[in-house]
Order: structure tokens, then C-alpha cells, then sequence
């Protein structure tokens, strides 16, 4: 009896120990849920499920997880009572253990977010499509509402209520337009009724519509692609230009003709073109001298194709030459930044940059045992070239390298080579490389902080100067918001553009410029990017 008594004692000691509680309250104008455990212990690990079926010690494990920790805010969904359980483990994560079970009446606020719809022409009539949900729909998305309108700005009207389909791809033909150029948006409503706001305005015309997406650089429209972003006077650099017919009916054969400076660099006939079909115009130009100039794709001139918006038939697009080959180099992704003509970039990017003309690099990490394979493995990948990363801290890369790569620039002689060196000095290794013409450019990263003395700047020119190789020498800027002396990103902006200014005019046999941040503040990359151009090709020019 006595040990019996004591067994009861204990598992109530331990139940009173392993207890916790679930509260929830229900915020019914913001339509959140804010969950709080009560009685927590510590060591135990916390799990909320939610389900909109009651939930008990036996079935509670087959819900969805929604937080884990002691508090936690759900956004509603829907408009009901659902139920939440709460569980715990240890802090090793074992023995998953059903401590609590709560339900709550909630009232969903949010509406889905708006569908992203894409148009195509089928046998003359107009199809919107959209990818729907995913399968587990957090939105809770159950139907589509698609609005028309013959007036662009106008009021638009519900033309089709539709259901969600069972796949993602979603899609509406319109068996009913007219012969005017007619205006579409779409929305998704939930399965609490509330309704997304409207996705972007789709133009639906009948009429051949002929036509360049806007952008006035080749890096900036989509259609445009050239062979070198920043030519230099003696090549020759090649763009083509993508012309689509956005109308339901086919164009008529017309003219395309491209000029630059008067000259006329392409004079041709541009076939009959079916809806949603496309068609490329090349052309070359000789670089005689360096600068900005503009060149003028006009098409269908006469309007012998019928287009319905003829006004939309020109486009004029900004390109520059530069006097020698320069490099405005970027560690990470650029496809945002107009100007950057060499990105370290992951293999997704290599087609964007090569459409705008630029270089795609592969970054090469820091190790003594830096691998001849990882080299040999990048030209089938398609990038131009590849940069080793801080080579100047350790001892072993500077002697490591001077020993693969002259085989590998035997090997590859078209591939751009460059290197990361930290501080103001390089290797000597390093120097003999570059001027053994195996390292194309040399990057040194010389941080400098916000009012802080730009002296080592001065010293890494000085030094690479006397290296004699200060023409294949960049140097590399940066901006961390983790420093101690963070203000602001206007601040670090200043400060940046201020030590480009005083490199460029300490230093400009130098090629360009490299810049790098782990997190770069909105607005910061963008003026170093637009000043890079204004330095190289802008002002010197």
C-alpha cells in the first residue's frame, strides 16, 4: 500500500511538472490569433498544431504545425472555430507529448494576393492563364473573377466567375470581345468571400501589334542583347533585337530599319508575323571612338501591316563605348543594376548576363587545396571566367596558385582570371602572375569606413603602382550595416562614392571598379552602379 501511494505521488509530481496550457484570444478587426503557454518547462521543446477539427491526446499529431516556442500569432484563413493542441518534447526533440487542447472562433481579414496573370491568342480570341495555388492553398483560394473593359482607365465590369482548377495551371478564353483593343484583370477570391486586389491590366487587341518592350539600355529591355556591353574603338559589337506581334491577327510583311548617327545599319524586310510569335533582327557596328551614342530600331514605318498603335514602333535605345576595356564587377547578383558589366554569379544568371553584354563569373572558394578540377569545370557551365576569394590572408594560395594557373591560362587562354587580395599589398606570387599576363585583374579590398582616413587607399595605389601593374589593379568597395559606426544608408552611400571619386583620380590607369556586401542597403548598390558610369564612361568621354 505504502509503495503503491508512493507511485501515485510521483506520477502526479511528474504530470504536475510536464503540464502546460494553452490560451488563445482572437482579434477579430486585425483577424489574428495570439496564442500564449502558460505553465511552460524549462528544457521542453513547444509545438502548436492547428486543425479545424477538434483536436485530442490521440489524434493531435495529425495536424499541421504552426509555430513552435512559447507565443505565437496566426493570420486567419477562413471564418469558423479551429482548434489548436499543444504538445512539447524534450530538449533533445524525444517523446512527443500532448499537454493542451483550445479552440477559438476566428474571422479572416486578409484577402489572397492578387493572381499574375499572362496573355496568349488561340484561333483569334484571347486566353488569360495564371498559376494557381499550391496544393496545401494557405490563401485558401476558391475562385477566380476576371473583369473586362473596351476603355483603358475605365471602370472595368465582371465578365466570368470561374473555380479554382484542380491543377495550378488556371486559365479563361474570352469567346466575346470585340474588335477594339480590350483591357483585362483578375482576381482571386478566398473561402471566406474576400476578394484580392486586382492583378495587372492585360491588352487584348485584334490588330497585328508590332512592337519592342520599352527600355532605353540593352541591359534594361529584354528584347535587346549585345555581344559586349562596353566595346572599345577597333572591334566590332553585335546586337540583335527581339520584334513581337502582341495582336490576335497576323501582321503583314513590312520594313525594319536600324540606324545609328544617321548611318544605317540594317536596312530589312520583317516577315508576316502570327499572334504571339516573334521574330530576331541582327545587326554590327564598327567602334570607331569611345562614348554614349544612340541607335533607332523603326519598324513598319509605312504602317503596311495595319498595326493598331503604329506610335509604338520606334524604339530608341542608349549604348556606350569605352577607350579601353573596363570592368564594373559586382560579388553577387546584379540583373537589377543597368550598368555592371561583370557579375560573380550563380549559374542561373550566366544567359542574363551574356544577353546584356557582360561577363559571368564564377567565384572560387578560399582554400589551400584550391582544386585544378573546379577550374577545368566552368567553361561547360558557360561562364567567362572566375575570381579566387581572399587569397593575401593565408600563406598557402599565393605559391598554390602560381603553380596551377599558367597550365590552366595555357589551357584556356580566353577566360578571364581575377583574384580577391586583402589589405593594400599583394603576394609576390601574386604581382609575378598579373604581370605574367596569367591574372588578368587583381582586386583589392581596402574597406574603409565611413569618416574614417582614406590612407590605406592611397597606400594600396601607391603599392600597385609600384608593382608596375596598376592597369590590371581594381579597387573593392564595400558597405556593412553590421559596423560599429552604422548610420544610415545615405551615409554609407557618401562615403563610397567620395573614395570612388578620389581613386579615380589617384588611380586612372585602373579598370573599373568591384563591389561587394553581404547586406547592401536599398538605394546604395543602384548610385554605386550609376556612378561607376558616370566615372568610366560619362565624364571621361
Amino acid at each position: 500500500m505504502a509503495l503503491s501511494l508512493a507511485i501515485l505521488v510521483f506520477l502526479a509530481g511528474f504530470q504536475l511538472l510536464s503540464a502546460a496550457n494553452l490560451t488563445a484570444t482572437h482579434d477579430e478587426e486585425a483577424g489574428i490569433t495570439h496564442l500564449a503557454v502558460t505553465d511552460a518547462e524549462a528544457g521542453r521543446q513547444y509545438l502548436i498544431y492547428r486543425s479545424s477539427e477538434p483536436l485530442t491526446a490521440e489524434d493531435f499529431d495529425q495536424a499541421d504545425v504552426v509555430a513552435t516556442g512559447e507565443t505565437a500569432e496566426i493570420t486567419a484563413n477562413a471564418n469558423g472555430t479551429f482548434h489548436y493542441a499543444l504538445a512539447s518534447t524534450d530538449e533533445l526533440g524525444r517523446k512527443l507529448h500532448f499537454e493542451d487542447a483550445v479552440s477559438v472562433v476566428e474571422t479572416d481579414r486578409t484577402p489572397p494576393p492578387p493572381p499574375e496573370p499572362v496573355l496568349r491568342y488561340e484561333n483569334g480570341a484571347p486566353i488569360l492563364e495564371w498559376i494557381g495555388p499550391t496544393l496545401e492553398n494557405p490563401a485558401g483560394i476558391r475562385r477566380y473573377r476576371i473583369y473586362r473593359t473596351d476603355n483603358e482607365g475605365q471602370p472595368s465590369v465582371l465578365l466570368a466567375e470561374i473555380k479554382k482548377a484542380r491543377t495550378p495551371e488556371q486559365n479563361y478564353r474570352d469567346e466575346t470581345w470585340g474588335d477594339s483593343v480590350t483591357y483585362y484583370t483578375v482576381t482571386a477570391v478566398d473561402r471566406s468571400g474576400l476578394e484580392s486586389t486586382h492583378s495587372t491590366v492585360l491588352a487584348a487587341r485584334k490588330a497585328p501589334d508590332l512592337g519592342l518592350p520599352d527600355g532605353n539600355l540593352v541591359s534594361t529591355n529584354p528584347a535587346l542583347a549585345t555581344s559586349k556591353m562596353y566595346p572599345i574603338p577597333g572591334e566590332t559589337v553585335r546586337f540583335t533585337a527581339t520584334i513581337s506581334n502582341y495582336g490576335a491577327v497576323a501582321s503583314k510583311p513590312c520594313r525594319a530599319t536600324v540606324t545609328c548617327n544617321e548611318e544605317i545599319l540594317l536596312d530589312t524586310t520583317l516577315p508576316a508575323l502570327e499572334a504571339n510569335t516573334s521574330h530576331t533582327i541582327a545587326w554590327e557596328r564598327n567602334i570607331t571612338q569611345p562614348g554614349e551614342y544612340e541607335t533607332v530600331i523603326q519598324i513598319d514605318s509605312e504602317n503596311q501591316s495595319g498595326d493598331w498603335k503604329p506610335e509604338n514602333n520606334k524604339l530608341i535605345f542608349r549604348a556606350a563605348a569605352a577607350k579601353r576595356d573596363i570592368y564594373f564587377l559586382w560579388y553577387g547578383e546584379v540583373p537589377h543594376l543597368p550598368y555592371s558589366n561583370t557579375s560573380q554569379c550563380i549559374p542561373e544568371s550566366i544567359p542574363e548576363c551574356h544577353r546584356r553584354g557582360a561577363y559571368a563569373m564564377r567565384g572560387v572558394g578560399i582554400s589551400e587545396k584550391t582544386a585544378e578540377d573546379a577550374y577545368d569545370a566552368f567553361p561547360a557551365m558557360g561562364y567567362d571566367g572566375f575570381s579566387v576569394d581572399e587569397i593575401f590572408r593565408f600563406e598557402g594560395p599565393a605559391p598554390h596558385l602560381a603553380e596551377i594557373l599558367p597550365g590552366f591560362r595555357e589551357r584556356h587562354p580566353e577566360t578571364l582570371v581575377c583574384v580577391w587580395t586583402i589589405g593594400t599589398q599583394a603576394a609576390p606570387e601574386i604581382v609575378q602572375l598579373v604581370k605574367d599576363g596569367v591574372i588578368d585583374f587583381l582586386l583589392f579590398e581596402v574597406y574603409v569606413k565611413p569618416g574614417e582616413d582614406t590612407a590605406p587607399l592611397r597606400k594600396a595605389i601607391e603599392n600597385f603602382r609600384s608593382y608596375g601593374i596598376i592597369d590590371h589593379c581594381i579597387m573593392g568597395l564595400v558597405t556593412d550595416q553590421t559596423w560599429s559606426n552604422w548610420a544610415s544608408p545615405e551615409v554609407q552611400r557618401d562615403s563610397i562614392l567620395e573614395q570612388m571619386r578620389l581613386v579615380r583620380q589617384l588611380a586612372p590607369e585602373s579598370p573599373g571598379f568591384a563591389f561587394w556586401s553581404a547586406n547592401t542597403q536599398p538605394g546604395v548598390a543602384e548610385a554605386v552602379d550609376e556612378e561607376c558610369y558616370r566615372l568610366f564612361l560619362k565624364i571621361s568621354n
